[in-house]
């Protein structure tokens, strides 16, 4: 299957095709641009008013065992026959022309070898945080010496997601650290519905349960910000049925993937994968 390394945009079939037919997609009458400034930076400018920047938080491997028991052994084997797949830690960060810098999802973190802030300049100059989910590579620069690492910042999360807490274990460290988030930034957390439309309609929230319950996609223009729709762009595109083992609910999360993929391909839009090697994928 071709592919060809671009930029895009939007997770269950009405509110895909509220997106598609409306919504924030606008007609692009500036030509859009991708530019790699480095192999940890990757700017892409939509050509109406919004500049998305790409930032490699980590370059990882996901392990072939991750995948295991989900579909097809035998052929996960043969795809990966080195036993692992090329995979990366990425956090987008959005400039609009007119009105916030938002950055989408927050990385890993420096305990564990994230290297977020290196390229992302101030981090006083963010407006808002949107989380497609609660993970620890999605959260992990929250906190900087327990204290808010974004200071200006207000955090963006589902109310499914939020919900959700509510069943984690007490005594888990994720549990610990998102109170301390909470803790740190008291009064600056907001959470939305499917659906919604943020920042006076430049972005909107489409919901992709399955990963976790709250699990939420944020679409640009034409981009899709993808979270953790795939965990290995090498497998998982040509191959959605298998799951990675951090999906909570598998059944559910292989048909979010299924219907998401198929939207992108159907209206020539392009991905952007929290777990992508390359950050901005169009499908052919």
């Amino acid at each position: 299957m071709k592919r060809t390394i671009l930029l895009w945009g939007a997770a269950f079939v009405m509110a895909l095709m509220a997106v598609a037919c409306g919504g924030t997609q606008q007609e692009n009458s500036v030509q859009d641009s991708l530019v790699n400034q480095s192999d940890d930076v990757t700017i892409y400018y939509d050509g109406n008013g919004c500049t998305l920047i790409a930032i490699r938080d980590k370059a990882t491997e996901q392990p072939a065992e991750l995948f295991k028991g989900s579909y097809n052994d035998s052929l996960l084997s043969a795809l990966l026959p080195s036993g692992g797949a090329r995979s990366a830690i990425n956090v987008f960060e959005a400039k609009f022309a007119e009105g916030p810098t938002v950055l989408f999802d927050a990385g890993i973190g420096a305990e564990a070898g994230g290297r977020l802030m290196e390229n992302l300049g101030a981090p006083e100059e963010i407006d808002a945080i949107c989380l497609t989910h609660l993970h620890p590579d999605h959260i992990g620069w929250l906190l900087a010496d327990g204290k808010a690492a974004f200071p200006s910042a207000t955090i963006y999360l589902s109310e499914t997601e939020n919900a959700s807490t509510s069943q984690w274990e007490a005594t888990s460290p994720l549990f610990a650290r998102w109170q301390q988030v909470k803790e740190a930034y008291a009064g600056k957390i907001v959470t939305f519905a499917d659906n919604a439309a943020l920042f006076d309609g430049r972005v909107q929230t489409l919901p992709a349960p399955g990963h976790t319950p709250g699990h939420t996609l944020f679409q640009i223009g034409n981009c899709l910000i993808a979270g953790d729709i795939l965990h290995s762009q090498d497998l998982q595109l040509d191959n959605p049925d298998f799951c990675a083992r951090y999906d909570q609910d598998p059944t559910t999360a292989v048909a979010t993937r299924k219907q998401i993929l198929e939207y992108v391909r159907n209206n020539h839009l392009q991905l952007c994968g929290a777990h992508c090697y390359v950050p901005f994928i169009k499908l052919n």
